[in-house]
Formats: C-alpha cells, sequence, structure tokens
C-alpha cells in the first residue's frame, strides 16, 4: 500500500467534469491513501496524469519525471476547433467530436455559445494540470472563481484558499517582466508591467 502527500488536489468541480465514460478520468485522476497534516484520507481524488516514466526514476520510487511531449495530436485538434469557431461550426465540430470519439465519449452537436462552451470545456478536459489554463482564461477574456474542494478538512483556512474570484482584468493575468531582463535592456526603459 502507498501512501501519498499530494501539494494539492483538484477541485470536486475538476473532477465531474470527466464523465465516466471518459477514458481520461482513471488515467488523470487516482483515489487512494492520502495523508495530510498527519490525518489520512482514503476518498479524495488526487492528480495522477504524469506519475512519472520508471525509465527514469533515479531510485525505487517515482520522482515524477515525464519525457516531454512537445506536441501532442490532442491540442492541433482542440486548435482546429477553436480557430474554427468564428469560420463554421462544422468545422469546429468536426475535430472536436473526433477528439471526443477518441476519449470515449458522444459527439456533441451544439451551435452559437454551447458550442464555443464545449470547444473550451474539452481543453480543459484535456489539457489540465499542463499550465495551459492561464493562458486559455486570459485569451478567451475570462476570470475564475475558485470551485467548491472535495473535502474543506485537509486545507489551509482563511481568505481566497478555496473562495478566490479573479476578474479577467486583473494585471496579473499578464507575467511581470523579470527584474533582469528590465535592468539589462535598455529598451524597456526599466518599465514593468502594470500591477507588479
Amino acid at each position: 500500500m502507498y501512501l501519498f502527500t499530494p501539494d494539492f488536489l483538484p477541485t470536486q468541480w475538476m473532477v465531474d467534469l470527466y464523465e465516466d465514460d471518459d477514458i481520461r478520468k482513471d488515467v488523470y485522476f487516482l483515489n487512494d491513501t492520502i495523508v495530510m497534516s498527519s490525518i489520512t484520507y482514503t476518498d479524495l481524488f488526487m492528480v495522477n496524469k504524469y506519475p512519472g516514466n520508471p525509465d527514469l526514476w533515479t531510485g525505487a520510487n517515482t520522482n515524477y519525471q515525464q519525457a516531454p511531449k512537445v506536441f501532442r495530436i490532442a491540442e492541433m485538434y482542440l486548435i482546429s476547433a477553436e480557430a474554427a469557431l468564428s469560420i463554421s461550426e462544422s468545422q469546429a465540430l468536426a475535430p472536436l467530436n473526433e477528439l471526443r470519439q477518441a476519449r470515449g465519449l458522444s459527439a456533441v452537436d451544439a451551435s452559437g455559445s454551447a458550442l464555443v462552451d464545449a470547444v473550451r470545456e474539452e481543453r480543459t478536459r484535456e489539457l489540465a494540470f499542463e499550465g495551459f489554463r492561464l493562458d486559455d482564461l486570459r485569451r478567451w477574456d475570462l476570470g475564475f472563481t475558485r470551485r467548491d474542494p472535495q473535502n474543506t478538512d485537509p486545507l489551509q483556512p482563511g481568505a481566497n484558499y478555496y473562495t478566490k474570484s479573479v476578474e479577467a482584468s486583473n494585471p496579473k493575468f499578464i507575467w511581470g517582466v523579470p527584474t533582469n531582463d528590465i535592468l539589462i535592456n535598455p529598451g524597456l526603459a526599466g518599465e514593468q508591467n502594470p500591477g507588479w
């Protein structure tokens, strides 16, 4: 039996975003014994999308190293679907549904804002935990509100831990310029992005 001490847990919304028939659900999440703050939990999902490649381990246990995936066909399908939203809904549906069906899901037959939402949700599901979400929200001009946790007991109490909301106009959606770059690049004239 393994004991896990994850640094973070996905929200209940994230776990529920995957239908039971979605093959990604059992790959991306693991429901196993978790120890947090000396308390054992057996009913929480943790992220298991990249558990580590045994060929890259430096010891008996995982070091979570993975060979990088520079290009993924799934991302290309999602880029195609999103780009086609402004051209033709049928051209957006084709790559979206091909990806969904490859993941064990039924095709969607949506149009208008429902189709936009379907493409965005599929992108969230497919690229979860890979660092795309902040850039996606910025590109879509959307803010966010943290969703309900699976269980509040293992969480640190306090403002903004699991109740935080950020408007799309928040300057933190744009990264700050590294201090060294400001210092050595005269073209930046010592200016930082707003809010940093």
